[in-house]
């Protein structure tokens, strides 16, 4: 497919991983709430969207199909796309406001009953893209009274590392600036930050680390606070 298509995707799941990791397809690194601007300001070099594919609700009484619980930039992507091919799925919510779409619209139809990183591993290894992560997080973050909440497994392969660590290893992507960094949560506690520096942050964090690298984290902190 490679030889025929430039494959490139910007929702990095595990079945992107591996074509990622041989070079047979390329990462647009954009959050969900970023990714329409070039569309929408008409940059020069833009792609054009040729075929746009969505899941919908069922078209109530007067034809109108809606976009259910995820409608990130779907109304202005049916605006941009020569081509429309809807699924039918009888499970969607039917959602308010502009996510409306009318079966006049579709050309095809299909009927379907049924200092944060989320983005790197071990380095520049590409396990996930941004999402809707710094969308939300600085939105609640910049909210008056609002708290930007990060709830994560103190580890992960089976206990074997620590998903806080003394630094983030060379290459990671910064999905989240530590100058947003607000609540986050583990298994073993809370951590706030707002509002701390480096060596109170530090002692935070390994509060609410795994207690098997706690021992660990305290040795590696000292030259960083």
């Amino acid at each position: 497919m490679e030889e025929s298509f430039e494959v490139i995707v910007r929702t990095y799941l595990a079945a992107a991983r591996t074509a990622h990791d041989e070079g047979r397809i390329s990462f647009l690194p954009y959050t969900n709430g970023s990714y329409f601007k070039p569309h929408r300001d008409n940059r020069p070099g833009n792609r054009d969207i040729d075929v746009f594919i969505l899941e919908v609700s069922p078209p109530d009484e007067n034809g109108f199909l809606t976009f259910g619980p995820h409608a990130w930039q779907k109304r202005s992507y049916t605006g941009k796309a020569r081509t429309i091919i809807a699924e039918i799925d009888g499970n969607l919510i039917r959602t308010c406001g502009d996510t409306s779409l009318h079966v006049s619209e579709v050309d095809y139809l299909v009927d379907l009953t049924g200092q944060i990183t989320c983005e790197t591993q071990f380095g520049p290894r590409l396990i996930n893209g941004p999402g809707g992560q710094p969308d939300f997080h600085i939105g609640a973050f910049l909210a008056p009274g609002g708290r930007a909440v990060s709830l994560m497994l103190s580890t992960w392969g089976d206990g074997a590392v620590s998903t806080i660590v003394p630094y983030l290893d060379h290459g990671s992507i910064v999905t989240i600036p530590r100058v947003f960094s607000d609540i986050i949560i583990t298994e073993y506690g809370v951590a706030d930050l707002v509002g701390k520096t480096h060596r109170e942050r530090a002692r935070e964090l390994i509060r609410i680390a795994h207690p098997d690298f706690r021992s660990e984290l305290e040795k590696a902190a000292k030259p960083i606070c």
